[in-house]
């Protein structure tokens, strides 16, 4: 089956289901990227969670074309257990793992981020630690429901979210990143400064513990000014941190 084909009756959701299965899956492992990806998006519309384990392998394909699509079938496959695995697989590599964790991260399910925050706690590994943080980060949000007027033509560079709103989790979250950072060494202080400046989080308290670090270490400089940038108010003993900044040529 050539990958137009794949592709056509991927298109036809009663041809999808009615597919050869068995060729559609062996068009995972061709050498053709084309025909990879419309295996994978066939198998994804004919709601094949069967064959999730086979699509697998794709989440750390070189050709990120291929990758993303697999991420995309993953996450409307709603494959979080087999996600939770690859996390859970010590012998997963770094770009199967950061593909399990992008799937994982678009899941605003307290299941999902209840997996997130216990494998942080228990996680010794710092690289592992800033995956799981970045991905609790993008869950702090989630997109408020539309009420029905215009957006406008002002354009926005703020994401992932267009009108970002807090959900039942997010005070789990922020708990869960106050905890991490109360007992952080350098490189978990870094990840959850970006993770604060990136998804505009609220970093509350977590400020002054990022303002030790910052004195302490200049890679958690940046992300410690990024927060106090998108803050209503900056603490008075802020000031020998920042001062050596405001006066530094960039």
């Amino acid at each position: 089956m050539t990958a137009g084909a794949r592709r056509a009756r991927g298109d036809d959701h009663e041809q999808a289901c009615t597919m050869p299965m068995g060729v559609v899956v062996n068009g995972l492992k061709s050498s053709d990227p084309r025909t990879k990806v419309e295996s994978s998006v066939a198998l994804t519309r004919a709601g094949a969670t069967t064959q999730i384990a086979a699509i697998k392998p794709l989440l750390a394909d070189a050709d990120p074309v291929i990758a993303h699509t697999a991420v995309q079938s993953f996450r409307h496959l709603q494959a979080t257990e087999a996600s939770f695995a690859i996390l859970e697989d010590r012998s997963a590599s770094e770009a199967l793992r950061n593909a399990a964790l992008r799937v994982l991260q678009t899941f605003h399910e307290p299941k999902v981020v209840a997996g997130l925050i216990s494998r942080l706690a228990a996680e010794t590994d710092a690289q592992r630690r800033s995956g799981l943080i970045a991905a609790l980060g993008r869950l702090y949000f989630a997109e408020a429901d539309w009420d029905g007027n215009w957006w406008s033509t002002r354009p926005t560079t703020v994401g992932p979210y267009f009108s970002p709103v807090a959900w039942s989790e997010s005070p789990k979250i922020a708990s869960a990143l106050d905890s991490a950072l109360q007992k952080a060494g350098t490189a978990d202080a870094v990840a959850i400064g970006r993770a604060y400046t990136k998804f505009a989080i609220p970093a509350g308290d977590a400020v002054m513990k990022l303002i030790n670090f910052a004195e302490q270490d200049p890679a958690l400089l940046a992300p410690v000014l990024d927060c106090f940038a998108a803050a209503p108010d900056v603490p008075t003993n802020a000031g020998p941190m920042l001062a050596p900044a405001a006066t530094t040529a960039p």
